[in-house]
């Protein structure tokens, strides 16, 4: 499938107005992709840039930067619905986000400006499938290899002496300052170039350095989630690389299938949600894999 978007005044001498027009199979894939977004974000707490990213750049051919900036801008719609719930079931670590807001921001800007730096290389496509094989095998192993209840265990950030900590309140942890700051900077900065909030990443964190279940920890990185989408937002949309209709199109569906995904989170174990959300990256991995490997051929 062709690219479906032109947002550079050199790159609109080759393309008509069809080509930045939707296509019914287009649109139709889209909304699918909202659901798929809406289960997800329900069932762990997670913006959908796992599955936004790769499929807007790799199955609607559209340009990296503008499919990053586009999944950031749908995802505060899912971030606020997230956050809401989280505070709802009184999850929500306000206190987490406000503390690590200022280095999310700097590393959100960071991974932006990487990004479109890529881009004018013409390598930002392959670069952003290659980080997220990295990554998604990393948060796969991390979450596949913990323990099958965390939260009976305190975990190691929380037992160590680097320093002052941050204290979690409703799940009584504590999280070192030390590894949380540079954490924000570095989980930031990927969400400037995937496109991903931090749930991602956060979560497997939380869950492994923490000792949270994974429950806890989903809802806790939804203050994250909310800060990236926006940061990452304001800066595609000031390059004019957020496409403001698809992304309201993906909010649709995510609207609509986000309470399914709550539904089924709240009523399946930690240990099942924590395979589920490994076969899910697995299942992403393996076609990105698959996926660059063709393409070298």
């Amino acid at each position: 499938m062709g690219c479906i978007v032109c947002t550079h005044p050199r790159q609109n001498q080759r393309c008509d107005r069809k080509a930045t027009t939707l296509t019914i199979v287009e649109t139709l894939i889209i909304l699918m992709l909202g659901c798929a977004v809406g289960v997800t974000a329900g069932m762990f707490s997670v913006g959908g840039g796992i599955l936004i990213t790769p499929i807007l750049v790799n199955i609607l051919g559209m340009p990296a930067t503008v499919a990053v900036g586009t999944g950031l801008c749908q995802m505060i719609g899912v971030a606020v619905a997230s956050l809401i719930k989280a505070q709802r079931s009184g999850l929500g670590e306000l206190k987490l986000a406000v503390v690590i807001a200022v280095p999310t921001w700097f590393g959100v800007q960071l991974g932006v400006s990487l990004l479109q730096h890529l881009n004018t290389l013409g390598i930002a496509a392959s670069v952003v499938n290659i980080a997220f094989i990295v990554i998604l095998g990393i948060s796969a192993l991390l979450m596949a290899t913990a323990p099958a209840d965390p939260g009976a265990v305190t975990g190691i950030l929380s037992t160590s002496k680097l320093g002052p900590t941050l204290s979690l309140n409703t799940v009584d942890r504590v999280v070192p300052y030390f590894v949380l700051l540079p954490a924000a900077i570095v989980i930031g900065a990927l969400g400037g170039i995937l496109g991903i909030g931090g749930g991602l990443l956060w979560t497997p964190l939380l869950t492994r350095g923490v000792g949270m279940r994974v429950n806890s920890a989903a809802m806790a990185s939804t203050g994250v989630l909310l800060v990236t989408s926006l940061s990452g937002t304001v800066n595609y949309a000031f390059a004019g690389n957020v496409r403001l209709d698809i992304a309201m199109l993906m909010l649709i569906g995510a609207s609509i299938f986000a309470q399914l995904g709550i539904t089924i989170g709240k009523n399946i174990s930690p240990a099942k949600l924590k395979w589920a959300f490994v076969l899910m990256v697995i299942c992403m991995d393996t076609y990105l894999i698959l996926k660059t490997i063709l393409d070298v051929r």
